[in-house]
């Protein structure tokens, strides 16, 4: 079948964390970022062209996490030799844990005629943005800069920012218009996580969100059936870590009670 030129799905991986990626979709361009060499001949058997990055390679994911910002926020395509990007009217940007299907392409484009950014909600409904900052500190690499993060946070609210925006997932974004505004917005999340220095980007994303609404279009997180696993990890040993995650907050909470008492 003849690929479809209009659109191509891009995605990446830095550091020397992750090993493995889902095959690419075979029906569109597919281009993959990295850092890291090991993994060229991984990426290229999974059907993605690989794009080799001259960033520094680190083992601390939280390094590494915020260095993969540069190609989800399209900051790439500042530079010359991507230029080709231009022949594209729609840009797919997914996270290395998702296995896109040629499917879910189909809705996507389909759902993306009236704006300039498609994105999804968070999986769990969140009342406000410290919802998010809550869960996020189950992550070491956003919780080393949660302090930042949350004074972050109190600046945007007293510039006139709700607590309680729509929450989204930014494992998957559809850009389709690379016009000023989208740039522009793209520049302002990628700026404000070097700033903070928190690869974090849901609760910048959802913040600054607000202001731009009249380009972006929020679908539903169940609007797409993908699987959200590394493609290397056990379904059930992510599962029992997720049910690990919820309680033990709580459980060192009555722990320092009963140490109290």
């Amino acid at each position: 079948m003849e690929k479809v030129t209009k659109a191509c799905v891009i995605g990446c991986v830095f550091g020397n964390t992750f090993k493995t990626v889902y095959p690419a979709v075979k029906n569109y361009d597919t281009y993959f970022f990295t850092n890291n060499k090991a993994i060229e001949s991984e990426l290229e058997n999974k059907g993605w062209k690989y794009i080799f990055v001259d960033f520094p390679l680190s083992n601390d994911i939280a390094v590494s996490s915020l260095q993969s910002k540069y190609i989800k926020f399209l900051q790439f395509l500042k530079q010359e030799d991507f230029s080709f990007f231009k022949k594209y009217d729609k840009i797919i940007y997914i996270d290395h844990k998702l296995e896109l299907k040629d499917k879910h392409i189909k809705h996507l484009l389909e759902k993306s005629d009236d704006c300039d950014i498609l994105i999804r909600t968070n999986y769990v409904d969140r009342k406000n943005i410290w919802e998010e900052v809550r869960d996020a500190m189950h992550q070491e690499r956003y919780l080393k800069f949660m302090f930042q993060t949350a004074d972050w946070i109190v600046e945007k609210i007293k510039e006139g920012y709700s607590e309680k925006p729509i929450v989204v997932w930014t494992s998957l974004m559809l850009y389709k218009h690379l016009n000023e505004r989208t740039i522009n917005f793209t520049d302002m999340v990628y700026n404000d996580l070097i700033k903070i220095g928190t690869p974090e980007c849901q609760i910048v994303w959802s913040m600054l969100g607000q202001k731009n609404m009249d380009i972006i279009k929020i679908i539903k997180w169940n609007d797409l059936d993908i699987k959200w696993l590394n493609p290397d990890e056990n379904i059930f040993l992510k599962t029992l870590k997720n049910i690990i995650l919820i309680f033990i907050p709580y459980g060192i909470v009555k722990f320092i009670e009963k140490r109290k008492t």
